[in-house]
C-alpha cells in the first residue's frame, strides 16, 4: 500500500505506525429524529472494510452502489473506485488500498459515505476521538446507536418520512399497500404501529460481529 495516495485535493495523512482506536460517529444525513451509530475501529480499517462496517451497522442490503469522498459537494474529487467500478471502465484509487487512517486522523475530520446512488443515503462519518488501542480488541465494534435505518428502495429521506406516514396511519390511502410491503423487511415483523425510535442494539453488535467474521 502506498504510503500517500495518488488523489488530488483530499486531505491526506501517514498511516499510523501504533495501534490505534478511532471512534467514529455516522449519521444518516437529512433525517430527523437523526438516525445515527457509534462505532469504534482499528485505525487501519480499509475502505472496503468500513463500507461492509456501514452495512451491518445500518442494515443496509448492500445491493446497491456505493462511494466514500471527502466532500460531498464535488461528484469525484478523490476517485476512490469500486471493483464494479473498475469493471466499468473507471479510474481511480482502490478503495482496498486505502486505510482510513490515511484520510482522517484528528477529531472533527469527516468522511462521506453514500450507498445506492438512486436513493441517495448520504452517510457522514465524524472522527470524535482517537485512542490506545487494547490488543484483545475486535477491528470493529457497534458501541450505540439511534432508531433503525430505513428499509432499501423506500426513496432516500423523504420517501421514508411518507412510508412512515402511511404506515403508522389506517387512514393513509397507501397504508395497506406499503405496510405489506415493510412487513417483507426482516427486522420489522408485524406492524402495527412502527416505531422508527426503537431498536435493538444487541441484536445489530451481533450482525455487526457477524458480517466482519465472514
Amino acid at each position: 500500500m502506498p504510503e500517500d495516495l495518488p488523489t488530488r485535493r483530499a486531505p491526506r495523512h501517514r498511516r499510523r505506525r501504533r495501534p490505534t482506536t478511532y471512534r467514529l460517529r455516522i449519521d444518516l444525513d437529512d433525517t430527523k429524529p437523526p438516525i445515527w451509530r457509534r462505532v469504534d475501529i482499528d485505525s487501519s480499517f480499509r475502505l472496503d472494510q468500513l463500507h461492509e462496517l456501514i452495512l451491518a451497522a445500518f442494515g443496509w442490503g448492500g445491493h446497491h452502489l456505493h462511494r466514500f469522498t471527502i466532500s460531498k459537494r464535488d461528484w469525484n474529487p478523490e476517485a476512490f473506485v469500486t471493483e464494479f467500478d473498475i469493471e466499468d471502465g473507471d479510474e481511480g484509487t482502490p478503495e482496498w488500498t486505502v486505510r482510513v487512517d490515511q484520510l482522517i486522523g484528528k477529531p472533527g475530520d469527516r468522511l462521506h459515505y453514500e450507498y445506492d446512488f438512486g436513493d441517495g443515503w448520504w452517510h457522514t462519518l465524524k472522527l470524535e476521538s482517537v485512542s490506545r488501542r487494547d490488543p484483545a480488541a475486535r477491528p470493529a465494534e457497534l458501541v450505540t446507536g439511534r432508531r433503525y435505518a430505513p428499509p432499501d428502495d423506500c426513496g432516500g429521506p423523504y420517501g421514508y418520512e411518507h412510508l412512515l406516514k402511511a404506515v403508522n396511519d389506517p387512514s393513509h390511502p397507501e397504508h395497506k399497500e406499503l405496510t405489506t410491503w415493510f412487513e417483507a423487511f426482516p427486522w420489522v415483523g408485524k406492524v402495527t404501529k412502527f416505531d422508527p425510535l426503537a431498536i435493538d442494539l444487541a441484536d445489530l453488535q451481533a450482525t455487526v460481529r457477524h458480517a466482519l467474521e465472514s
